[in-house]
């Protein structure tokens, strides 16, 4: 998030993928697993840490780390290790070598844990409460680094928010701290009428609007999710696309409807499922969604009702709506054409050939 002086971080690399494997071995009483995977944590944590600090910051950094180590395997060895407290160090690591370094560097810097900040109920946040929370915690005199990806329920147990869960939080941010702008720093230089790694020729755009963006998050697009989009809804918070590895390149700005005209993208589905609901609400889209960890489309066609579902979800979308979904085709893969109404025919012409 981009605000005066905020930043929301995920874990560092390979992190959360290794934590999960973690979770993964203790569950299996693999206790031989479970030891070597501490070590690569330790090792991987201390060379960031050696890489970065120096002195009594060092030292500081290297002694909590230790700490911490120590209590996962004394709750790994009474059986009382939990997933989401587990999978929380990621982002706690590195929000809190990120503000020690820029500490480091002569800016005032505080790390802070978004459990403080983000509660929710069912589920549910508690947006009233956040935004206390935000506005009383979130410093103005220093940059705040934030942990992105975690939250806590009204006992105060971790939880996370899944997929794309630190741009969720940054945008939740934004809204909670009225925000001018949110930056979400990836892997590609914006966002793209097609794929540029699978066609040469595909443009950048300056400008996005929000439906638009919203439709190619629901349909798979990897730099875009529908739940980081949602805090912004009714709001004049401007997202910003940014690459990471090109901080000078232009961004993509989404904007406001009516403040971009509607462009043109094609986008490739893999492996995807296609299911005939009856009845289906557009609360349950959202309802499931959440369940999967991954935005879904749904459209009408002759009076009835279809669902774009990822195939390895499919399972569990189906168990969920209890039999009123039908699988119409599987294992689809293709294209998807999202333009204005007159420019479809034409593009949906193009990936037909393309496909072919």
């Amino acid at each position: 998030v981009s605000t005066q002086s905020t930043g929301v971080v995920s874990a560092s690399g390979k992190t959360t993928d290794t934590l999960v494997k973690l979770w993964q071995s203790y569950q299996q009483q693999d206790r031989q697993a479970v030891s070597d995977i501490l070590l690569l944590i330790d090792n991987n944590q201390r060379a960031l840490i050696e890489q970065l600090l120096t002195g009594q910051n060092k030292q500081q950094a290297l002694a909590q780390l230790n700490d911490e180590l120590a209590v996962l395997n004394e709750l790994i060895s009474q059986q009382q290790l939990l997933e989401a407290p587990l999978l929380a160090h990621g982002e706690v690591w590195s929000a809190r070598l990120l503000a020690a370094y820029l500490n480091q560097l002569g800016v005032a810097a505080q790390d802070v844990d978004a459990r403080q900040l983000f509660t929710l109920n069912d589920g549910q946040l508690l947006h009233q409460k956040n935004q206390q929370q935000c506005t009383s915690i979130i410093s103005k005199s220093h940059i705040n680094v934030v942990t992105g990806f975690i939250a806590v329920d009204c006992q105060g147990n971790t939880v996370t928010l899944g997929r794309n869960g630190s741009d969720y939080s940054a945008t939740l941010l934004a809204s909670y701290t009225f925000a001018k702008q949110v930056s979400i720093w990836t892997d590609t230089q914006g966002v793209f009428s097609t794929d540029p790694r699978k066609v040469k020729n595909a443009l950048k755009y300056a400008k996005v609007c929000r439906e638009q963006a919203n439709l190619l998050a629901r349909l798979g697009n990897p730099v875009l999710h529908a739940k980081t989009l949602s805090p912004l809804k009714g709001t004049e918070i401007k997202l910003v696309v940014r690459s990471s590895f090109d901080c000078d390149a232009t961004p993509t700005e989404v904007v406001k409807e009516g403040y971009s005209k509607a462009k043109r993208f094609i986008t490739t589905l893999d492996n995807i499922d296609l299911l005939r609901v009856d009845k289906l609400s557009s609360g349950e889209v959202g309802e499931l969604s959440q369940l999967i960890q991954h935005s879904l489309h749904h459209f009408t066609k002759d009076g009835d009702t279809y669902l774009l579902v990822p195939g390895q979800s499919t399972h569990q979308v189906v168990g969920h709506l209890a039999g009123r979904a039908n699988i119409v085709e599987s294992n689809l893969s293709g294209c998807a054409v999202v333009a204005p109404t007159t420019d479809v025919i034409t593009l949906t012409d193009q990936a037909t050939a393309l496909l072919k």
